[in-house]
């Protein structure tokens, strides 16, 4: 793990194994998200990316939520400060969302509290989903009078769905999170960094090589129908041999 990891002022990441890097989101008091955690998430993406020893990105919070979404200080004060900061944070969201999106290893999130706005993106994009009993998403961006979010949770959860948050404000809690398929399951608030860690170190023991290709082609097929998928699974599969 490069030495720059261990300078971060947003998030805590620890060199769990030589397969799996866990990232813990350390932003007091509701992990919201400013331009400083937006830069070193992608500072965290680039080092998986780089080390391909790296077969699982696990990523937690040890705040009250996942995250609270976007600071609202930060967007008064950029609104105020003028165009240039308003660009600058959301060029950095941007790129923090798409960065994490295409990771070349597989992620493991777990979900303690809300994970609002940007907090819902970017825990959507994960491969799996463990949620504690309080965990709930929303996007209430409607509430401040925005739009934004509601394309990367139709990644896990029905379009209907996301929909009548989008419109709301409401929050989707943990238990009909699990019901909708969107979480790998809930589990006590104590013990959701262990089954995450656990499940990043299963995925890691398969080894780097596979646990990355089956990353990339859940990537490159998502949008995909059936019988194209499963033509670039089966040259992902030839690459591998």
């Amino acid at each position: 793990m490069t030495d720059y990891l261990s300078d971060l002022t947003h998030f805590r990441v620890e060199q769990v194994s030589p397969h799996v890097l866990h990232a813990v989101f350390s932003s007091p008091p509701l992990n919201a998200f400013t331009t400083g955690c937006y830069t070193e998430l992608s500072a965290i993406v680039r080092e998986v990316n780089s080390n391909e020893a790296i077969a699982a990105l696990a990523v937690t919070s040890d705040q009250k939520h996942f995250s609270a979404g976007a600071d609202r200080n930060q967007l008064k004060r950029d609104a105020e400060a003028g165009a240039r900061h308003v660009a600058e944070r959301r060029l950095a969201l941007n790129a923090a969302w798409g960065d994490f999106r295409n990771c070349t290893a597989p992620i493991v999130v777990g979900v303690n509290g809300g994970a609002v706005g940007i907090g819902a993106a970017l825990a959507a994009c994960a491969d799996v989903i463990i949620a504690a009993e309080d965990a709930f998403f929303s996007i209430p961006e409607i509430d401040i009078g925005l739009v934004g979010g509601a394309k990367a949770l139709t990644r896990i959860l029905p379009p209907a769905t996301v929909r009548v948050m989008a419109l709301t404000g409401s929050r989707l809690p943990a238990e009909q999170l699990c019901l909708l398929g969107a979480v790998h399951k809930v589990v006590d608030r104590d013990q959701l960094t262990a089954e995450v860690l656990a499940m990043a170190t299963a995925i890691g023991e398969k080894g780097s090589p596979v646990a990355r290709q089956w990353r990339q082609a859940f990537k490159l097929t998502e949008s995909m129908a059936v019988p194209d998928g499963v033509m670039v699974e089966s040259a992902l599969n030839q690459a591998l041999n």
